[in-house]
């Protein structure tokens, strides 16, 4: 089956909610809230990724103008969900290409994301693209999350 990845449009926002839904994501009206106005933001883009144009995963990246603590101002990787009949069959690694391709198309020289200690699937595949860490501590960009310590990376592009 052909996978495509796209920007994603308003139209799509019901599909994310889907996959969030299935994937034991947040979906309530705070989650629809934000996937609607990121949808349409200067500072944000969202990703979806179709398969036969069943939407079974998206991702966005967000703009910090600002550095904040150990996290510099820059372009973020921010939140992935892919469905989970469509994990490890090479969803995410798209949606991450697509993200990064964004971002450099953007003019930025370098791309950041951050995560749990604890979750080593998501530092492996990171790795993959080059991503190295670059500071430790128990949150950046005021995201919450349950337990660990967290990680900044960043790839140069």
């Amino acid at each position: 089956m052909a996978l495509s990845v796209r920007t994603a449009r308003p139209s799509d926002i019901d599909a994310i909610l889907a996959v969030q839904a299935h994937g034991e994501g947040a979906t309530g009206d705070r989650f629809r809230s934000w996937a609607t106005r990121a949808v349409e933001a200067e500072h944000e883009r969202v990703c979806v990724a179709e398969e036969t144009d069943a939407v079974v995963g998206w991702a966005a990246t967000r703009r910090f103008d600002d550095a904040a603590g150990a996290a510099p101002a820059g372009e973020y990787l921010m939140g992935v969900r892919v469905r989970t009949a469509h994990r490890r069959g090479g969803v995410g690694a798209a949606l991450v290409a697509a993200r990064l391709e964004l971002i450099r198309r953007s003019g930025a020289a370098r791309a950041y994301y951050f995560t749990n200690v604890r979750n080593a699937a998501s530092i492996a595949a990171h790795r993959r693209w080059g991503f190295r860490e670059i500071a430790r501590g128990p949150r950046f960009r005021d995201v919450p999350f349950d337990g660990g310590e967290r990680l900044l990376f960043a790839v140069d592009l």
